[in-house]
């Protein structure tokens, strides 16, 4: 009698201990959980005061140009001043050469629109296989690194910094578009609602990713700009970045990115590459 009271109590016992360990191991998943929730996968350092700081060492200066806001794209190096013309200087050449990494708006004034064009100048990544990352690279070179899946799936963020406040992007498409046929594309600052949806429409038809980003005619759209020479020597694509405005209490996190048809043709082309040079 006695021996069977003591099984009884030993089964109890390491039933007690089973549940205990299991509620710890639930305890960790769901501290893991919420830890992960609230963690921000993309951190915003305001680049407000470096905007000040520019217009203050421009105040003065007999200069065509003049800084309006700051651009960062995780991932990158691009942490640069974005610029406007005051007037248009004579000749092609209209970008400053005493600023060596800046970024230019193609909007017309420094407040925040619908539609924000920012260009950068690609000057030392043009090859059908770009760069990641090179000490040359002061300009808007990085911008190449998009091309490859695993660096679009951990990189998933752009900043912009405009009128005193920073505003954060989520990348829903990365896209090339002939440069020489871009007035299709809408360069005005607030664009329609049916403009913007047929702009939308543009941008995701040419994506190399499916992005599982809700974006609609009724966001904010950034597009980062560079030229490129992944196609050819000659070609006039031009790379896309870009990103619909954080919606409201929408926060920063990792979010689905695919491969999809278009990014077969790039898969092709280096395919291609690599036997040439064998």
């Amino acid at each position: 009698m006695k021996k069977a009271k003591k099984n009884k109590f030993k089964i109890k016992k390491k039933t007690l201990i089973s549940c205990v360990v299991l509620c710890c191991i639930l305890l960790v998943i769901l501290v893991i959980m919420i830890i992960l929730d609230n963690h921000e996968y993309y951190s915003v350092v305001s680049r407000v005061d470096k905007v000040k700081k520019e217009v203050k060492k421009e105040k003065n200066q007999k200069i065509d140009y003049r800084t309006i806001g700051w651009i960062r794209v995780q991932g990158t190096n691009i942490d640069y001043p974005i610029i406007q013309h005051i007037e248009e200087a004579e000749g092609e050449d209209v970008y400053p050469v005493e600023k060596e990494s800046y970024f230019w708006s193609r909007n017309s004034d420094d407040k925040l629109h619908n539609n924000m064009l920012i260009n950068g100048h690609n000057i030392f990544n043009l090859s059908s296989q770009p760069k990641r990352k090179s000490k040359l690279f002061k300009r808007a070179e990085e911008l190449m690194s998009f091309v490859y899946y695993d660096f679009a799936k951990e990189n998933e963020y752009i900043q912009l910094t405009i009128d005193d406040h920073d505003y954060i992007y989520k990348i829903f498409s990365v896209a090339f578009i002939d440069g020489s046929d871009a007035t299709f594309l809408p360069h005005l600052d607030d664009i329609s609602i049916k403009s913007m949806k047929n702009f939308l429409t543009i941008l995701n038809q040419n994506s190399i990713y499916d992005y599982d980003v809700d974006v609609n005619e009724n966001d904010k759209i950034i597009s980062v700009i560079t030229c490129n020479r992944i196609f050819s020597d000659d070609s006039k694509e031009v790379i896309y970045i870009n990103g619909r405005l954080l919606r409201e209490n929408e926060k920063i996190k990792n979010y689905g990115v695919k491969k999809n048809k278009k990014y077969g043709i790039l898969e092709d082309l280096w395919e291609d590459v690599e036997d040439e040079e064998v």
